[in-house]
């Protein structure tokens, strides 16, 4: 059953949540400053490869020191959004959803509340929750001094060039689909980086480049592809070259 926290008990459920993270950890708040405390505990998830997702408003910046030990921490990604109010900590038992910022002065000074629930005792809530979080991800984009420090080649293929026509076409339909490679979902087409974000996180802990997967970037159907060679023959031969 769902149980409200008061200022202290919200700050305290969120440092439980972190310690007893084992498969992933989304945190979602718009601006970001953090504790020692917060740091430790989130160094122990990292050595224990658990996936770390945090998303902050895209108008807001990381304080330096936060940046420089979330780049040392391999299993973190980092997403900004946009117009982002909402303040959520959940792992694949537990969530927080709450007025609190994780910011170590809204911990220490400011009068706050939660609420706290269970996958299990909670069910619909949770699932409600995980799937708004999910909602916010897929808005979210990803802030490039951290995931790029992860991507193991850059700039591998390149398109033809193409002829004006096809430039217009571009700018007024906007990014062409892909598919992730490995569970098939609608992605921005990109071969160099052609999984999505969730799909990223699971594979950067062996980062095996020639690791089987099941779909072609490019036209979505089952072909054995891996990161290195995203692509089916067909596609590859029609649309791109390789560097």
């Amino acid at each position: 059953m769902a149980k409200f926290l008061n200022a202290t008990g919200t700050t305290a459920a969120i440092v439980d949540l972190i310690k007893n993270s084992k498969e992933f950890l989304f945190i979602i708040s718009p601006y970001i400053k953090m504790t020692t405390q917060n740091k430790n505990y989130l160094q122990v998830l990292s050595s224990k490869n658990i996936d770390f997702f945090l998303i902050f408003r895209s108008d807001s910046k990381l304080d330096p020191e936060d940046e420089k030990f979330l780049i040392k921490n391999r299993n973190t990604q980092i997403f900004t959004c946009d117009n982002l109010h909402a303040k959520c900590y959940l792992n694949e038992q537990k969530g927080i959803i709450s007025s609190l910022n994780f910011y170590e002065h809204s911990q220490a000074n400011n009068w706050e509340m939660g609420v706290l629930f269970d996958k299990n005792e909670d069910s619909i809530l949770y699932e409600d929750a995980f799937n708004e979080l999910k909602f916010i991800l897929d808005s979210s984009k990803s802030k490039s001094v951290i995931t790029q420090s992860k991507q193991p080649i850059k700039s591998r293929f390149i398109p033809e060039k193409k002829g004006l026509m096809g430039k217009i076409l571009d700018a007024t339909l906007g990014p062409q689909v892909g598919y992730c490679i490995r569970c098939g979902k609608e992605m921005e087409l990109n071969p160099n980086r052609p999984l999505c974000s969730h799909c990223y996180g699971i594979w950067s802990k062996h980062a095996n480049l020639s690791y089987k997967e099941i779909y072609c970037h490019h036209c979505g159907k089952e072909r054995q592809t891996s990161y290195e060679k995203p692509l089916c023959y067909d596609c590859f031969t029609e649309k791109y070259q390789y560097l």
